[in-house]
């Protein structure tokens, strides 16, 4: 009994090191943030693992995780229609807010997540629920593009795929103006 005890309190030292990150006092929230990090750094080491085991890449399993934790299907809400389509080839989520009777043109935005064409998606709950939002407030139509780089194309000295990602965003932008 009192090896158990001794060993759930280092269990839980370790724990609280991990977790615990210095902050600054003006953080509203300061243990979801550390909780939030901790969880990120966590996810960030198992991928890690896994590629350095050789089992996949680590930014396959980074973008598996990340995405398990929020991916949505296409729901529209009673002002915004969504839906998922693709354009040229690339997979996009579009979102068209109400129009309204004063202004007969509508804005688009082609909105390309922050995950550096790598990381998420744009399927996951917090760029739909921004995506959403912007639609409703801009009367626009919104042009969510996912990611593509996990589509099969890292990126190598032999292979640099930077320049094939901006022409396939290029080409599905040209696509997309001339059909909506």
């Amino acid at each position: 009994m009192r090896s158990s005890c001794v060993l759930l309190a280092a269990l839980l030292a370790l724990v609280a090191y991990y977790v615990y990150i210095p902050l600054p006092s003006a953080v509203s929230d300061p243990w979801k943030l550390m909780l939030l990090d901790a969880t990120f750094r966590g996810a960030q080491q198992v991928s890690n693992l896994i590629h350095s085991l050789g089992l996949s890449h680590h930014l396959i399993t980074l973008n598996f995780i990340i995405i398990s934790f929020g991916k949505k299907s296409a729901r529209s809400s009673p002002r915004v229609k969504v839906t998922d389509t693709d354009f040229d080839g690339v997979e996009v989520r579009v979102f068209e807010g109400p129009p309204k009777p004063d202004e007969p043109l509508r804005r688009s935005v082609v909105y390309i997540h922050g995950g550096g064409w790598a990381l998420a998606s744009a399927k996951i709950s917090y760029y739909d629920q921004l995506c959403t939002a912007m639609a409703e407030e801009l009367n626009a139509v919104i042009v969510s593009i996912d990611s593509l780089c996990l589509r099969g194309c890292f990126w190598t000295p032999d292979t640099p795929t930077v320049p094939s990602q901006v022409v396939q965003i290029t080409g599905m932008i040209i696509y997309g103006c001339r059909s909506i």
